[in-house]
């Protein structure tokens, strides 16, 4: 997308200077990795680029490098000047998956893998029946923080198969896509993010487990019964709780204060430790459904560590 395509997406775009020089610029800068330090690299540029829109109470975007201009630090050039400041510094170690999240979703009843990417905020979802490849504009500061278009994250999806989707599953695919990048948000700027590694991981492994030449139904069903066991786990460390050592989600979930999560939601998760061993005993369905239901609890739980940072 060129410059002036990009703007005259943004007809009211700020065009406010935020520096006066690029050695203001730089010192600005400079302070913010200082703060920074401690957290990996592969995630000071993306982490940077919040801050620098906090500090500013500015509106940045996710912008080609070749829209930073000389001397220009109005909303555009600046969030490619942020960008690049980044890429100067850390070069390849800041290359990184931002697709940190997966799910998974039905299109005509077949079975698809969908790629979340990491969206700061609540996306705006669009739909066309064309796979496209549209990086997300990562948006700090306005309601709608990034546009995504649900067909193209669908993991080997065909035009001819986008083409058939009928407004329900449309809506559908939206509330998978809306929640999976609400959820790695959350994980995204959570407070002892370590806790919850393995966590995430086991929901990957639920995803993948299904996508395999033969799926491991089993296996996948465990795993998702261990990301909501984890993260249950993980929260109970973060407020310095005890927890007794089982796999019962029920006994765990009653212990979260002041929080009810619906039982059946529990009971399509709970699956006892031998579905690892023979899939033939589950079924396609029980995973998604459980996969679904994971998901959702993970979701609630997750939303009261979310980072609350103060004004």
């Amino acid at each position: 997308m060129s410059e002036e395509e990009f703007r005259n997406g943004l007809p009211d775009l700020d065009q406010k200077q935020y520096f006066s020089s690029y050695e203001e610029f730089n010192k600005f800068m400079i302070e913010i990795d200082k703060e920074l330090k401690g957290i990996p690299i592969a995630q000071r540029q993306i982490k940077g680029f919040g801050e620098v829109a906090e500090r500013l109470d500015a509106t940045l975007y996710l912008v080609p490098n070749s829209f930073a201009r000389d001397n220009d630090f109005s909303n555009l050039s600046l969030s490619a000047h942020v960008l690049n400041w980044f890429d100067k510094q850390y070069g390849d170690r800041l290359i990184v998956d931002f697709a940190n999240m997966q799910t998974i979703c039905r299109v005509s009843g077949d079975l698809y893998k969908v790629n979340i990417p990491l969206v700061l905020g609540k996306p705006k979802l669009v739909f066309t029946a064309k796979v496209e490849e549209i990086k997300p504009n990562i948006n700090l500061g306005s309601p709608n923080t990034a546009s995504l278009n649900i067909g193209s994250l669908i993991e080997n999806i065909t035009n001819e198969k986008l083409s058939s989707i009928t407004r329900d599953e449309i809506s559908y695919l939206g509330s998978r896509v809306y929640d999976g990048c609400l959820l790695g948000n959350i994980f995204f700027f959570v407070h002892n993010k370590d806790l919850f590694t393995d966590a995430l991981a086991d929901f990957r492994m639920s995803v993948d487990m299904l996508f395999l030449d033969k799926p491991l139904y089993g296996q996948s069903r465990w795993h998702c019964l261990q990301f909501v066991e984890k993260v249950i786990k993980a929260f109970f460390e973060t407020n310095k709780t005890k927890y007794p050592r089982t796999h019962d989600l029920h006994k765990l979930s009653e212990l979260i204060e002041d929080m009810r999560i619906d039982a059946q939601l529990l009971d399509r998760i709970q699956c006892s430790a031998s579905v690892r061993y023979d899939s033939s005993n589950s079924s396609e369905d029980e995973c998604v459904k459980s996969h679904e239901a994971a998901q959702e609890v993970v979701l609630k739980i997750m939303s009261r560590l979310m980072v609350r940072k103060s004004p």
